[in-house]
C-alpha cells in the first residue's frame, strides 16, 4: 500500500466541507466533555486477510443459493399455473438480478466521492444501500449530511428485518426433518436461536474462519444444485425408469395452456422469485473489506450472478422434466420434494428418504445463508450505527479484537505448560501464528444483529414455524429488497436525468444501459410493492389462511413508517436540546485514502474515524455559510 495518503470528511465533493470553523479540529475542544470519547475508529484488514476473487464469488452464490430455489419453484407454478410463465418469471428473475447488478455495481464504484490529490472521485465504501441513498437523497435531514431522514427510514427497518431469522426457522425444520424427528414449535426455535448465536460468535471472533467456512457452504451448494440438473439429465434418459415430461410441460401447445388469470397468483409467484434471487448485492454491504474493489468487486460479483443464472435455469428445467403439471400445482406438495420422491425414491424403499435428501439440503443452504448474512449484515448495523441515529453509537460502530489470534498470543506469552506440551506440534504450524487470526470484528453490531434475530424468531411464536418462515421472508422481500430496491433505482434515474448533477462526467458507466438497468428495476421491485395490495380473488380467496393477505404490506409500511417516527423523534429531542442547552448535533468523518495498488494503483478508503458530537451552536458556521453549503450539495 501506497504511503501517499490523503484525510478529508464524508461531506460531499465540495472542499467548503474540509478546514473550516465547523471542523471537529476546531470544534471538538469546546464541546461537551464527554464527546472526545466518542470517537469511532475503523480501518480496512490488512492487504493480505482481505476479500479476493473467490471470497467476492462465494459472498454471491452462499447468499443467493437458499431456501428460495427448493421452495419457491412450488408457489410460482402454483401462481401462474403455467409451465411456460414460470419458466417466464424466473427468466424475468435473471433479468432482474443482472439489473439489480450492474446498479450496484455502478453505485459501489461511483459513490461516495471524496478528493483525492485534487481530483473528485468515487472511493468504495461498505454499507452498500444506506450509502447510495444518503448520496442520492440528501433531503430531509437534521442538518446537511446528518441524520437524514432516508438513513433513519433504512437504518431503522434494516435493524429490525435484515437478519436470517427466517433461515433460522427452516434451518431448524429442516434439521429436524433430515433427522426424521418430530418437528415441534420449541424445538425449531431452539434451533434456530443455536444456529443465529453460533454465527455471530464465528463472526465475532474468527473473521477469517467466518469467511473460509461461507466460501466452503458456497462450494457445497454449487455442488448440490449441479446434482439436481445431473439427475434431471438422467432421469430425462431413463436412469431411474419413471416417466419424464418434458413433453407434456415445454411443448409449446402445452406450457402456456390454461395460465392462471388472478393477479394476486402471479404477485405471490413474483415476489417469490425476488427472494429466491436476493443476494446479489452482498459484496457491497463489505466493499471497503475487499482488495482492489475496482476490480475485484465487479468481476467477482459478475462471475457469481453468472453461476447463480445459469444453475438456477437448469435447475427449473430439471424440475419440469420430472414433475408432471398436476403434481407441481397440488398445494399439498413441494416441487423439489416431488423431484426427489420421482428420481431417488425410486432407488429405495425408504419412503422417508427423498425427503430427508431435501431436508438435508435445504438445511445445508440455509445455514450457509445464515453464516453469509451474518457477516455482511453487520458491516451494514455497523455503518448505521456511523450515522448517529442509535444510542451508544459507538458500541455498534466500534470494531474489537475478540478474535483467536488474542487467545493464541494468551497461550504464547503465558506459562501454559499443560497446552505447550500436548498441542506444542499444531502451535509450531505457521498457519497458526496469532498475527495469522488477529484481525478485529464489528462485535458491537454481530451483537446488534443477534438481538434482533432472536427477537424476530420469538415475535412470530405464536405462528407455526412454516407459516412464521413465509411472513418473515415476506417482510424481507418487501422492504429490503422491494421497497429499497426501487428506492435506489429511482435514485439513478434522478442522477442520470439531473442537468445540475453531471452524472456523466462521475460514472465511467454506459448511461443507457445504467438508465434501462435502472428501469427495470424499478419496475421489478415496484410491482409487487403495488400489487400486494390487491386483494386475493379465485381460489386463493377460498383458501383458509392463518395470516391475512393484507399482513405483509401493512406490517412492511408500519415498520417504514417507525423509522419516520424515529427521524422526527431524533429531530424533536434535538431540538429541545438546542433550546435548552445551545447545542447542536454534528457528526463528522474523518478518512484516509491509498492507492491500491501502490505507487499509483487506484485510492481506496484504509481508515475512518467517526466523530459525533453535540457542539455549541455559536461555533457552527453562519447561515450564509450554511445557504452555500446547501447549494453546492451534489444532489438536487
Amino acid at each position: 500500500m501506497a504511503s501517499d495518503t490523503y484525510q478529508g470528511t464524508d461531506l460531499g465533493s465540495d472542499p467548503h466541507y474540509r478546514d473550516d470553523n465547523s471542523s471537529v479540529d476546531s470544534a471538538i475542544g469546546v464541546i461537551l466533555p464527554e464527546n472526545t470519547k466518542n470517537a469511532i475508529i475503523t480501518k480496512a484488514p490488512e492487504e493480505r486477510f482481505r476479500l479476493g476473487y473467490w471470497d467476492v464469488i462465494a459472498l454471491v452464490v452462499n447468499r443467493v443459493i437458499g431456501t428460495g430455489i427448493f421452495n419457491s419453484p412450488s408457489t410460482v407454478m402454483r401462481g401462474t399455473q403455467s409451465v411456460g410463465i414460470t419458466l417466464l418469471f424466473w427468466l424475468a428473475g435473471a433479468v432482474y438480478t443482472i439489473a439489480g447488478t450492474h446498479l450496484n455495481i455502478e453505485f459501489g464504484l461511483s459513490t461516495p466521492r471524496h478528493f483525492f490529490r485534487d481530483v473528485e472521485q468515487g472511493i468504495p465504501r461498505s454499507g452498500g444501500t444506506l450509502n447510495y441513498l444518503q448520496y442520492v437523497f440528501t433531503w430531509p435531514a437534521y442538518r446537511p449530511r446528518t441524520v437524514l431522514f432516508v438513513t433513519c427510514v433504512f437504518g431503522i427497518t434494516y435493524i429490525i428485518l435484515g437478519n436470517m431469522a427466517g433461515n433460522c426457522l427452516i434451518f431448524g425444520i429442516r434439521v429436524l426433518q433430515a433427522a426424521n424427528v418430530p418437528v415441534t414449535n420449541s424445538a425449531v426455535r431452539g434451533i434456530a436461536i443455536a444456529a443465529a448465536t453460533l454465527a455471530c460468535l464465528i463472526h465475532s471472533f474468527s473473521r477469517r474462519g467466518g469467511i473460509w467456512l461461507g466460501n466452503i457452504f458456497a462450494l457445497i451448494k454449487v455442488l448440490m444444485l449441479l446434482l439436481i440438473i445431473i439427475t434431471g439429465i438422467c432421469a430425462w434418459a431413463g436412469a431411474f425408469h419413471t416417466t419424464t415430461y418434458a413433453g407434456d410441460n415445454m411443448a409449446l401447445n402445452h406450457s402456456f395452456a390454461n395460465s392462471s388469470n388472478e393477479s394476486y397468483g402471479y404477485t405471490q409467484a413474483f415476489l417469490a422469485v425476488i427472494f429466491a434471487w436476493t443476494g446479489f448485492d452482498q459484496p457491497n454491504y463489505v466493499l471497503g473489506e475487499i482488495r482492489r474493489p475496482r476490480k475485484t468487486m465487479p468481476i467477482g460479483t459478475s462471475i457469481g450472478v453468472t453461476i447463480i443464472i445459469v444453475l438456477y435455469l437448469l435447475v427449473n428445467v430439471a424440475y419440469m422434466v420430472v414433475v408432471p403439471k398436476e403434481s407441481q400445482l397440488d398445494p399439498s406438495n413441494n416441487v423439489a420434494l416431488s423431484f426427489f420422491q420421482l428420481t431417488y425414491g425410486t432407488l429405495s424403499k425408504d419412503h422417508y428418504l427423498p425427503q430427508r435428501i431435501l431436508s438435508a439440503f435445504m438445511a445445508i443452504s440455509s445455514l450457509g445463508n445464515i453464516v453469509v448474512m451474518t457477516f455482511t449484515a453487520a458491516r451494514v448495523k455497523q455503518e448505521i450505527a456511523k450515522e448517529g441515529i442509535l444510542p451508544n453509537a459507538k458500541f455498534f460502530a466500534q470494531t474489537k479484537n475478540l478474535s483467536f489470534g488474542r487467545f493464541l498470543s494468551w497461550i504464547e506469552n503465558g506459562n501454559h505448560a499443560f497446552v505447550t506440551r500436548n498441542f506444542n506440534w499444531l502451535l509450531k504450524q505457521p498457519w497458526m501464528a496469532p498475527k495469522e487470526h488477529s484481525q478485529e470484528t464489528p462485535f458491537g453490531a454481530l451483537f446488534l444483529h443477534w438481538v434482533f434475530t432472536v427477537i424476530m424468531i420469538l415475535a412470530t411464536i405464536r405462528l407455526d414455524p412454516t407459516t412464521a418462515y413465509g411472513t418473515l421472508v415476506n417482510l424481507y422481500s418487501y422492504t429490503i429488497i422491494a421497497v429499497f430496491g426501487c428506492a435506489i433505482a429511482i435514485g439513478m434515474l434522478k442522477l442520470r436525468f439531473s442537468s445540475r448533477e453531471g452524472w456523466r462526467r462521475k460514472s465511467n458507466f454506459n448511461p443507457y444501459l445504467s438508465i434501462i438497468s435502472a428501469i427495470i428495476f424499478a419496475v421489478g421491485s415496484a410491482y409487487p410493492i403495488i400489487a400486494s395490495w390487491v386483494p386475493p380473488s379465485g381460489s386463493y380467496a377460498k383458501n383458509k389462511v392463518v395470516i391475512p393477505w393484507f399482513t405483509t404490506p401493512t406490517v412492511a409500511w408500519s415498520i417504514l413508517g417507525f423509522g419516520l417516527l424515529w427521524y422526527v423523534g431524533f429531530n424533536l429531542y434535538a431540538m429541545r436540546r438546542t433550546r435548552n442547552e445551545g447545542v447542536v448535533f454534528q457528526v463528522e468523518k474523518e478518512v484516509i485514502i491509498e492507492n491500491d495498488p501502490e505507487p499509483d494503483g487506484p485510492p481506496v478508503q484504509t481508515h475512518e474515524t467517526v466523530y459525533q458530537a453535540w457542539v455549541d451552536k455559536e461555533y457552527m458556521p453562519d447561515g450564509q455559510q450554511m445557504e452555500e453549503r446547501r447549494r453546492s450539495r451534489e444532489s438536487f
